[in-house]
């Protein structure tokens, strides 16, 4: 059985806050409205909000719009991805509702910021185990040396041979090129 989501924006996708949008909840998009730079809907009214089947949103967010199919970049056109969104699973009947932050933040403590000198000296431990790991590695086999040139040019008598001065030049007139 196929489960439903409704859509809450959190901001925009480079982290910066998208103004009126953000913490409201997707009630409809168009990929192609606007101009094929999208056109959506949002409200703060949790009662508002779209329910998607899974597939459906899935397919709603990877559209590309036919009249603007690719970026200016070149990649293809998903306006809806500019956006940060967080996908909230809904069961039919019911209103869509963020997990409070205690539940998504991870319940281990987190330790306290290192000071300059304590984030310098592990940086120097940590530069100091990588340079031994690199000294205890085998060194790597190095190429053979380059050939020296042969003295001897090896002649062949469909090919002219354009080492002296001006004999390219002669070689395409002879060719009919210039």
């Amino acid at each position: 059985m196929e489960g439903y989501c409704a859509i809450a924006c959190l901001g925009l996708a480079d982290g910066r806050d998208a103004g009126d949008i953000t913490g409201a909840w997707l009630v409809w998009y168009d990929p192609a409205g606007n101009n094929g730079n999208g056109d959506a809907a949002w409200s703060h009214d949790l009662a508002d909000a779209a329910r998607f089947a899974d597939r459906e949103w899935a397919e709603l967010y990877a559209a590309v719009p036919a009249n603007r199919p690719r970026r200016l970049d070149g990649k293809p056109n998903r306006p809806i991805t500019m956006l940060n969104l967080m996908i909230v699973p809904v069961r039919p009947g019911e209103l869509p509702s963020i997990p409070p932050a205690s539940e998504s933040v991870s319940p281990e403590p987190q330790p306290e910021p290192l000071s300059d000198a304590e984030f310098h000296a592990k940086l120097d431990q940590m530069v100091a185990t990588a340079e031994a790991r690199r000294g205890a590695e085998r060194p790597a086999s190095s190429p053979p040396p380059p050939r020296p040139p042969t003295s001897e040019q090896e002649s062949d008598p469909d090919k002219p041979d354009l080492s002296r001065p001006g004999a390219l030049t002669e070689s395409l007139r002879a060719m009919g090129v210039m």
